[in-house]
C-alpha cells in the first residue's frame, strides 16, 4: 500500500520518542556549556536542515501546497543556517520546476503547466522568504514567483485575470477568478494574513469558485507587489480592502449585491476594520484573527517579531512594540453588521486561541463559531475546514 502524506507527516510513537530524547540531550548539552547558545552550523553541515525542519512540513505542505518529496528533498540538500543556502536551493527547485512549467506551455500541455509553474512559483517564494531586507536578490525572486503565478493561471480552469484596484491614487495588481457559466455571481474578496501573499495566500480561492462564486485576492500593504508602494498600517491595510470592493461593485458582470470578505491572521483584523464601516460586505470570515496583540506580545514567536519588523520597516523591537501597541479592535467589533463567522484552532501557536472569544463576545448578532480542536494557525492544517467555511459563505450570499 503507498503510503500517503498523512502518514508521512504524522508522528508515531518511536519518533516521538526519539524527538524528546534529542530536546533532552540539547538541554544537557546546554547545561554543560553553562547556558551559552549552541553553535549547530557544523551539525546542519553535516546532516542538513531535514532533521531541524521535520515539525514545518505541515506548514510547508497544507499551507502552501508545496509537495512532501520536494520539501524532504530541498531540505535535506541545505546544509548551512545562512540565509543564503536556504534561497539557493530553494531557487534551485523553484527553477527546475519552471523549466518543465514553460516546456509544457510551449509543447500545448496545460494541465502539466500549471501544475509545474505553481510548484515553481511556491519554491521561488519559500527562497524569498528567507531574504529579510530589500535586496535585489529578494526582488528577482519575488518578480519570478509572480511571473511564473501568472503563467500559470492563464491555463487555470477557469483562468486568472490580473486586475487593478485602486487604492490611495495607485492601481496595485490583484487576481480575480469567475465560475464558469455563472452569470453575475456573488463575490469573496480574500485578504491574507502576515507573509502570505495574493499568489500564496493562506485561503484557497477554489472553495469558493468551485461553488460558483467569484474570487477577488489582493496584497496586504508592505508584502508581495504592493510592498514599493504602500506601508503597512490601518489605513492603509482598510484602504486596501475598500478600494478592492469599490472595484468589484464597478463590474457589471458581478453581483455587488452580495459581497463577503475572508481575512486570516492579520488580513482578518484589516478584513474586520475595514466591515466596521463599510456596509456592503455582507459577511465576513475572520480566521485567526487577533482582538489585542500587545496583550499577549510577550509570547509571540520571536522569528515572526523579525519578519514584521522587516515588513514594518522599523529598526528596533521597541519601535515594533509601539506600533503594536497602537493596535486594538476592543469597542470596534460590536459596530460590524453582516453576519460574522468566527474560525480559530485551538492549538495556534501564534495568536492565541483566547482571541477568538473576545471577537466573538463583542460581536453582535448574527454571529457563528467554528473551532477546531487540533487546528494551528489559520486551521490549514484542518481538512475540512476550507469547504465549511466556503459552504457558510455560499449559504450567507444565496449562492
Amino acid at each position: 500500500m503507498a503510503t500517503t502524506t498523512r502518514q508521512l507527516l504524522t508522528s508515531d510513537r518511536a519518533e516521538l520518542v526519539m524527538r524528546r530524547l534529542g530536546e533532552a540531550g540539547w538541554r544537557a548539552l546546554s547545561r554543560l556549556r553553562k547556558g551559552r547558545p549552541l553553535d549547530l552550523e557544523p551539525v546542519v553541515r553535516m546532516l542538513g536542515m531535514r532533521p531541524f525542519a521535520r515539525r514545518f512540513y505541515g506548514a510547508f505542505i497544507d499551507a502552501n501546497g508545496a509537495s512532501y518529496a520536494d520539501v524532504d528533498a530541498t531540505l535535506g540538500r541545505i546544509r548551512s543556517l545562512k540565509p543564503e543556502a536556504w534561497s539557493g536551493e530553494w531557487r534551485r527547485t523553484a527553477q527546475h520546476y519552471d523549466r518543465l512549467g514553460r516546456e509544457a506551455v510551449q509543447a500545448g500541455r496545460s494541465a502539466t503547466a500549471v501544475e509545474m509553474l505553481t510548484r515553481a512559483s511556491t519554491y521561488y517564494r519559500f527562497a524569498e522568504m528567507s531574504i529579510l531586507s530589500d535586496t535585489p536578490e529578494r526582488a528577482a525572486l519575488e518578480r519570478a514567483a509572480v511571473d511564473a503565478f501568472v503563467q500559470a493561471g492563464r491555463h487555470m480552469h477557469p483562468p486568472i485575470e490580473r486586475v487593478e484596484v485602486p487604492v490611495n491614487g495607485l492601481l496595485l495588481p490583484a487576481y480575480l477568478r469567475l465560475p464558469r457559466g455563472a452569470a453575475r455571481p456573488p463575490i469573496v474578496l480574500i485578504v491574507p494574513g502576515l507573509g502570505m501573499v495574493k499568489e500564496h495566500g493562506d485561503f484557497p480561492p477554489e472553495v469558493i469558485v468551485d461553488r460558483g462564486m467569484a474570487t477577488l485576492t489582493v496584497d496586504l500593504p508592505g508584502q508581495g507587489e504592493s510592498r514599493p508602494y504602500l506601508s503597512l498600517n490601518e489605513s492603509n491595510a482598510v484602504a486596501v480592502v475598500k478600494g478592492a470592493v469599490d472595484y468589484l461593485l464597478s463590474r457589471e458582470d458581478l453581483d455587488g449585491d452580495r459581497l463577503a470578505l475572508v481575512g486570516t491572521s492579520m488580513g482578518a483584523a484589516a478584513a474586520m476594520l475595514a466591515a466596521v464601516s463599510d456596509r456592503r460586505v455582507k459577511a465576513l470570515v475572520e480566521i485567526a484573527g487577533f482582538y489585542n496583540p500587545s496583550a499577549w506580545w510577550g509570547s509571540f514567536p520571536h522569528e515572526i517579531k523579525e519578519f514584521l519588523r522587516y515588513v514594518l520597516g522599523v529598526a528596533t523591537h521597541d519601535e515594533l512594540l509601539e506600533i503594536v501597541q497602537s493596535v486594538n479592535l476592543r469597542g470596534r467589533i460590536s459596530d460590524i453588521v453582516c453576519p460574522l463567522l468566527v474560525v480559530h484552532g485551538e492549538m495556534d501557536p501564534i495568536i492565541p486561541f483566547g482571541e477568538s472569544h473576545l471577537i466573538f463576545a463583542e460581536a453582535r448578532e448574527p454571529k457563528e463559531r467554528l473551532i477546531f480542536s487540533s487546528g494551528d494557525h489559520g486551521c490549514v492544517n484542518v481538512g475540512e475546514a476550507h469547504a465549511l467555511i466556503a459552504d457558510w459563505i455560499a449559504s450567507q450570499l444565496g449562492a
